[in-house]
């Protein structure tokens, strides 16, 4: 029954970025993953973070 359900629409799923190749092999859509909204967030926070801050000061120098 939910084969033929499924033949009649797509489910709707979550968009991950991650992909396969036909060999089995796994790659990230780098397109589609850094547009998820956690990933947006999870970038912003290490941008605002004091620690990733204090490093790149120390760097510079």
């Amino acid at each position: 029954m939910a084969s033929i359900l499924s033949f009649f629409r797509k489910p709707k799923t979550k968009d991950t970025g991650l992909r396969g190749t036909s060999a089995g092999r796994l790659y990230v859509d780098k397109r589609v993953f850094y547009k998820r909204p956690e990933v947006k967030e999870a970038i912003r926070q290490l941008k605002e973070s004091v620690i990733i801050q204090e490093q790149i000061e120390t760097s510079r120098i």
